[in-house]
Order: structure tokens, then C-alpha cells, then sequence
């Protein structure tokens, strides 16, 4: 009888644990990389940044450059995931397009900027947001992670981004207004039908984000604007990386919910 109260306890416990996502206090975990689509010209390819916590994004390799979506949550994951990118393909690197202005997506500006001279582009309210809080975030890091190396000068952007930003005619960043933190993009593949917004997209039955101060209203706009679209793939920034459109509807109840 204890036996069994036991294992059953043991069970719950480890049901409960895989819904949330413990974070690594380590900056040298793998870069796990993985094609996920080469059904066109393109091939776009799945990044997942094991440290600290796990954050996923893509890059994206056409007939003519190498274009990045995120550069990870600090030089070194950018160091691996450029790495990675010139064991793959030999044409030159267009652009690092930041999804976000968040750390986890902008942590390794100065590896593409500064050592490959790749130019990065920003949404220009992402970009008043990442000035204003770069110092902040770095010392929160460094707080809470051992590992940590801080960097106190705040990087360099070649150019902002307005509402809209087309990549070769058939791929689409664009502004749905201030949901979360300032300046995140929404990025979509139409030939491809793969859509990619960072921390915007997420499975509200595995991750539940803090959302208690974001425009819920630009929230519910953007996913109904999404519903119209022809999507195969969703690349979230968070947790299990790749979902169908089901999600789209899935996060319309939750958030709608959130919304009374």
C-alpha cells in the first residue's frame, strides 16, 4: 500500500515537472540545429539555445544569403549557431533580423555585428527597449547565473525596421503593435507557409508567460489576422519548437479567457 501512495506521488510529481521549464546555469549546452523545411528554394532551419532558459528561432538560407531571425542569448550561443550556418552553406550572411528585442534573441548582437560584420536590423521601438534596458538585463543575469559574462556596452544596430520589412519578395516581417515588450515582429514564409514571432506564439498548455501587463486586445487582433493565413509550420520561441495551425485557436481561447 505505501508502495503504491508512493509511486503514485512519484508519478504526479513528474507529471507536473515537464510543464515547467527549469533553466540551465550554463552558457556553454549545445545549440541544437535541425532542418525543417527544404520543400522550395529555401531552406529554413530550426535553432534550439539549450542555455539558461531553452529559446527557439530559425534561420533561413535562400539562393543569394544566410539570414538570421535571433542571435541568441549571448555571444557564445551566437558563436555556434554562425558556426553551424557556415558548416551548412557557403553564401555570404545577409542580415540578423531580430525577432525581438528581448535578451534571449538579442544576447549575441555584437558576435554578428562586430566580429562578422553581418548587419542587424531592429524594429525601431525594439530598439528604444533594448537601449533602455540592456544594462538592467545584463546585471539580472549575472544575479541569477553564475556563468553569466556580462556585457555593459550596450551593441550597435545597423538600421530600424518600421511596419514592414520584405526579404527577397516572399518572406514578411511585420509590426502588429505593442503586445508584450516593444518592437516584436512577426515573421512569415509564404512559399513555405511557415510562420515564426518569437515569444508572440506559444502553447498555453505548456508554458504560461507572465501576460498580466500586455495589450491582450493587439494580442487577440494579431491571431485572428493570423487564422487567414496559409500556415503549415509555427516556430515558437519557447518550449516544444514546432506546431501546426491548431495553435492559432488554442491561444485565441486562452487568451480570450484572460481577456473577460
Amino acid at each position: 500500500m505505501k508502495n503504491g501512495i508512493l509511486l503514485f506521488f512519484i508519478f504526479l510529481f513528474c507529471k507536473t515537472f515537464t510543464n515547467f521549464h527549469i533553466p540551465i546555469d550554463s552558457n556553454s549546452e549545445k545549440i541544437k540545429i535541425s532542418k525543417i523545411e527544404n520543400s522550395t528554394e529555401n531552406l529554413i532551419y530550426l535553432i534550439e539555445d539549450l542555455n539558461y532558459w531553452k529559446t527557439n528561432s530559425i534561420f533561413l538560407i535562400t539562393p543569394k544569403n544566410i539570414y538570421f531571425f535571433s542571435s541568441g542569448w549571448s555571444p557564445k550561443s551566437a558563436q555556434r549557431i554562425l558556426w553551424k550556418s557556415k558548416t551548412i552553406s557557403t553564401l555570404p550572411f545577409g542580415a540578423l533580423l531580430l525577432i525581438s528585442p528581448s535578451l534571449e534573441f538579442s544576447g549575441g548582437i555584437v558576435e554578428f555585428t562586430e566580429k562578422e560584420m553581418i548587419p542587424a536590423y531592429i524594429h525601431k521601438e525594439g530598439y528604444l527597449y533594448l537601449k533602455d534596458n540592456w544594462i538592467s538585463w545584463q546585471k539580472l543575469m549575472k544575479k541569477k547565473f553564475l556563468s553569466w559574462e556580462e556585457i555593459l556596452t550596450v551593441p550597435e544596430i545597423t538600421g530600424l525596421i518600421d511596419n514592414q520589412f520584405i526579404i527577397e519578395e516572399n518572406i514578411f516581417l511585420f509590426y502588429p503593435g505593442i503586445i508584450r515588450e516593444p518592437g516584436n515582429l512577426v515573421a512569415y514564409f509564404s512559399k513555405e507557409q511557415i510562420l515564426y514571432a518569437g515569444n508572440l506564439l506559444f502553447d498555453p498548455e505548456e508554458i504560461q508567460f507572465y501576460i498580466e501587463n500586455a495589450n491582450i486586445q493587439n494580442w487577440l487582433n494579431l491571431l485572428e489576422h493570423l487564422k487567414k493565413l496559409n500556415i503549415k509550420k509555427i516556430v515558437t520561441g519557447k518550449g516544444k519548437a514546432l506546431h501546426n495551425k491548431d495553435l492559432i485557436p488554442k491561444m485565441i481561447l486562452y487568451l480570450s479567457r484572460k481577456n473577460i
